[in-house]
């Protein structure tokens, strides 16, 4: 995997490679733009997905302090052996049983979540 590239994969499944300079160039002109619409708005949406999902929020704060203390460590991808990984939760309420996967292929997994949510 060449790392000046930055990998995208959309919510229909279709992956855009990007020079990572175009792409943070990119990311950043669209937040200054969304934050000049209204500078309010990110604030507003972080503290409702906080009052939304408390479980989550923990969980995650847990992950944190368990790997700065040393209990968990960050391990490579399941599926691709990529370093660059997230620690997904298939239960909240068991947050120090995680999943490392990459940001791609962590995204994929939450698609097929709602994807079998949706379909039953």
């Amino acid at each position: 995997m060449d790392p000046k590239l930055k990998i995208v994969v959309s919510l229909k499944g279709k992956i855009y490679k990007y020079p990572r300079s175009r792409y943070t160039e990119k990311q950043n002109e669209w937040s200054r733009n969304k934050r000049a619409v209204d500078p309010l708005k990110k604030r507003e949406e972080t503290s409702l997905y906080r009052i939304r999902y408390p479980e989550r929020i923990r969980a995650y704060k847990e992950v944190d302090k368990a790997l700065k203390k040393g209990v968990l460590t960050r391990e490579k991808c399941r599926d691709c052996e990529n370093e660059d990984t997230h620690a997904h939760h298939e239960d909240y309420t068991k947050p120090l049983e995680v999943i490392w996967l990459c940001g791609r292929h962590h995204k994929l997994e939450h698609q097929k979540i709602k994807s079998n949510i949706i379909s039953i």
